[in-house]
This record gives structure tokens, C-alpha cells and sequence, in this order.
């Protein structure tokens, strides 16, 4: 009874309205697992951008009467910079060349500062080897934030 007077033009508007509902439902699924990915390369990224932090906040302090422990700790941490730095960009090159190519675009790094403030609110200049990987680690670190705040257009 139900589909008794059930025309050829029926049937067509029910393909129609089938084929709509599929595309409908497609856009919405691959927009949700386009988002889902998004947020899974950004938690894959932000732990780099937390050690970078952490290597900005520890940067050894600069003296004039380096001693052969300052030394040691300026090497250290050029070490673990260079870690940071090459682990960093494996990370974004398995996962996109275009934040690989983003992660090491450094044209600014002589506008970057030298100066690291401390939370007492001293001015501590760097030069030096340690005075360009911190404006390199600055340049880095920012290119990574803007990774992280635009992933769409990264990854």
C-alpha cells in the first residue's frame, strides 16, 4: 500500500535525495578527520616547542672571566640545541616539507635580539657561538609557533 502509486520520477528524487545525504555526510566526515589530524600533528609538535622553551629559559650566562665550567656548560648546551634543533626538523620533515621548509627559514636572525632577560627583570647580553644560536633558537622557536597557530596551511 505504501508504495503504490510510486512514479519513476519518485524513485529518481529518492536517488537524488540519497546522493545529496551521502554528500553531505562525506563533507562532514572528512572535515572532522581533518580536524582530528590537525590536532594530532599539533600535539606532535608542541612537546619540541616546550623543550625550546626550555632551552631559551636555560641559556648559560655570558662573563668576560669564562671559566673552564662555563665553557663546559656554553658546550653542553650548543649540544643540546643542535639535539633540539635536528630532531626538531626530522619530526616536520616525516610529517610535512612545508613546515620543514617553514622550521629552518631563518632571514631574521640579525634583527633578534642578543639579550636574555632573567625573571628578576637583569638584561644578561650574549655573544659569540652562544649569542647566534640563541637568535637561531629564537628565529626556531617562533617559526615552530606559527606551525602550531596555522596548521591547515603547514600540514
Amino acid at each position: 500500500m505504501l508504495f503504490n502509486g510510486f512514479t519513476a520520477a519518485d524513485t529518481w528524487l529518492l536517488v537524488i535525495e540519497v546522493m545529496v545525504l551521502a554528500l553531505i555526510s562525506y563533507e562532514v566526515i572528512s572535515s572532522v578527520l581533518h580536524k582530528r589530524k590537525m590536532v594530532q600533528r599539533v600535539a606532535e609538535v608542541f612537546p619540541f616547542v616546550e623543550r625550546g622553551q626550555k632551552l631559551h629559559a636555560s641559556v648559560p650566562e655570558q662573563r668576560n672571566d669564562m671559566s673552564a665550567q662555563d665553557i663546559e656548560a656554553n658546550q653542553m648546551w650548543m649540544e643540546k640545541f643542535k639535539a633540539w634543533d635536528s630532531e626538531t626538523q626530522a619530526l616536520l620533515s616525516d610529517k610535512s616539507s612545508k613546515a620543514a621548509s617553514i622550521f629552518i627559514h631563518v632571514v631574521t636572525a640579525a634583527k633578534t635580539d642578543r639579550a636574555r632577560w632573567d625573571s628578576g627583570g637583569s638584561v644578561h647580553y650574549l655573544y659569540g657561538d652562544i649569542g647566534n644560536i640563541y637568535q637561531l633558537l629564537q628565529i626556531k622557536l617562533d617559526n615552530l609557533h606559527r606551525i602550531i597557530e596555522n596548521p591547515d596551511a603547514y600540514f
